[in-house]
C-alpha cells in the first residue's frame, strides 16, 4: 500500500491555500503585535539557546514577540539564554507548573494576534512561521494548523496523529502494523485534515483561545495538544496540517530530563478517554496500555534470548 492510500484512509486533503498579503511592520512594540512565540522551558539545555538564535535570525522584520516561560529549570538553560541579550520576555516560575499550565500562562501575557507554540527543542531554518500564519489568516475555517517537522539528522518528522479511540488503543498494542499502516510515511505535500497535531509547534488565533481556551491544565506533560484538537473540531474548526518546511525538532528534551515522564503519559491519556468517554473507557485504555507493556516485554525477552 503505497503512502498516499495510508493517508487518505485518515485524513482528508483541503482545498489550495490562498495567502493574503504579508503583514510585516517592524519590530516589536507594547501596544501589540502579529504573532506571540511561546516557548515553555524546562532544563533543555543549550537548545533553548540555539531555538532563540534561529527566531531572531531567520524571523527577520516580522512583528512578532518572543515569550519564555521557565517551569522551575534546574540547569543552566535560562541562563545562557539570557546572556544573548535577545528580546525576550522571560517568566520564570517558582515550581514546575506543567505544559499546559505553564502555556496558559504564556497566553495571558501574549500581546500577538495569533500564538506560536514552539518547544525548546526546535529549531528555524527559515521562516516558516509567517506561512501558516497567512494560511490561519485566509482560511477562517482553520482552527489549528501544525507545519512540518524534521530530526536532527534531516528525516521528516511526523507531527500529527488519528484522532485517539479505544479501538485504536487495542490495535497499537496487539496489531500494531494495522495502527502503523493507516498513517504516512511520508509529509502530505499539501494542507491536510488531521486528527490532532502534536504541541512542538502549533499556530492558533488569539481570539480562538479567548473563546475556547488553550490548554486543559488536568493534562501536565502529555495528550493537551490532542484535548486541543477536539476542542477545534467542536468549536466546527478544521485542526490542518501544512508541511511548510524550515523547523527542526530534536524531540525529547525536556522528557528525558523528566524521571516520571512514562508516567505522566499514561496518566493524561487516562484523564483524556475520562473526560471524553467515561469511566470505562479509562478502564479499557488501562487494560490496552497492560497489553502494550507486556507485547514490549514479551518482545524484549525474545530478542535477548536470541541473543
Amino acid at each position: 500500500m503505497s503512502s498516499d492510500e495510508d493517508f487518505s484512509a485518515g485524513f482528508t486533503a483541503v482545498q489550495p491555500e490562498v495567502i493574503t498579503p504579508s503583514s510585516r511592520a517592524g519590530s516589536t512594540d507594547a501596544a501589540g503585535c502579529l504573532f506571540s512565540c511561546l516557548i515553555v522551558n524546562y532544563n533543555a539545555g543549550n537548545f533553548l539557546s540555539r531555538c532563540l538564535i534561529s527566531l531572531f535570525a531567520h524571523l527577520g522584520q516580522n512583528n512578532f514577540e518572543v515569550i519564555v516561560v521557565d517551569n522551575f529549570s534546574s540547569d543552566d538553560s535560562i541562563a545562557r539564554a539570557k546572556r544573548l541579550n535577545l528580546e525576550v520576555r522571560w517568566f520564570e516560575l517558582e515550581h514546575n507548573a506543567g505544559f499546559a499550565r505553564a502555556n496558559n500562562l504564556a497566553t495571558s501575557a501574549a500581546r500577538g494576534e495569533f500564538l506560536v507554540l514552539l518547544n525548546p527543542d526546535t529549531e528555524i531554518t527559515r521562516d516558516c512561521i509567517t506561512p501558516l500564519v497567512q494560511y490561519l489568516m485566509g482560511h477562517a475555517e482553520v482552527g489549528l494548523v501544525g507545519g512540518h517537522h524534521q530530526d536532527g539528522n534531516g528525516c521528516w518528522q511526523r507531527s500529527f496523529d488519528l484522532t485517539p479511540t479505544i479501538r485504536r488503543e487495542f490495535d497499537y498494542a496487539l496489531l500494531p502494523r494495522r495502527y502503523w499502516n493507516a498513517l504516512p510515511t511520508e509529509s502530505p505535500t499539501k494542507p491536510v485534515e488531521v486528527g490532532w497535531l502534536y504541541g512542538s509547534f502549533l499556530v492558533i488565533r488569539r481570539a480562538l483561545t479567548d473563546e475556547i481556551g488553550l490548554f486543559d491544565e488536568i493534562f501536565f506533560l502529555n495528550d493537551e495538544d490532542m484535548d486541543l484538537a477536539r476542542r477545534v473540531w467542536k468549536h466546527n474548526l478544521k485542526v490542518v496540517y501544512h508541511p511548510v518546511c524550515g523547523l527542526i525538532h530534536y524531540g525529547g528534551v525536556s522528557k528525558r530530563a523528566s524521571s516520571t515522564a512514562m508516567w505522566e503519559y499514561v496518566r493524561s491519556r487516562r484523564r483524556y478517554y475520562s473526560k471524553y468517554y467515561g469511566r470505562i473507557a479509562e478502564a479499557l485504555y488501562c487494560l490496552a496500555a497492560l497489553l502494550r507493556k507486556l507485547r514490549d516485554a514479551l518482545a524484549s525477552f525474545l530478542n535477548s534470548s536470541h541473543g
